[in-house]
C-alpha cells in the first residue's frame, strides 16, 4: 500500500504546509472535515515549502483507512532498527 503523498509527481515531503484542500483554506483541527467523504477520490491541496515560498498544488487520492500505511511503517521502522 502507497501513501497518497509518496505517488509519482506529488513529491511532498516532510516540513511542507498543506494550507489548501479543494481549493478551500484548512485549518490543522479541522483537517479531517476537508478529506472526509473523498476517499478514493482525486483531491487538489495546495501550500508552500518549509520555507513559505515556491506554493504549488498537487493532485491526490485519499485512502479509505490508515491502519495498513501505519503497520507499514512500525515495520519498516523495526526494519531498520534490527538493521543498525
Amino acid at each position: 500500500m502507497n501513501a497518497p503523498l509518496t505517488q509519482p509527481g506529488v513529491n511532498v515531503v516532510a516540513g511542507e504546509y498543506l494550507l489548501a484542500v479543494q481549493g478551500a483554506m484548512c485549518a490543522r483541527p479541522r483537517l479531517i472535515q476537508f478529506l472526509r467523504g473523498n476517499r478514493g477520490k482525486s483531491i487538489l491541496i495546495a501550500g508552500p515549502d518549509s520555507g513559505g515560498a515556491n506554493s504549488r498544488e498537487v493532485t491526490v487520492v485519499p485512502v479509505a483507512d490508515e491502519r495498513g500505511l501505519r503497520n507499514f511503517a512500525w515495520i519498516e521502522s523495526n526494519r531498520r532498527k534490527v538493521d543498525q
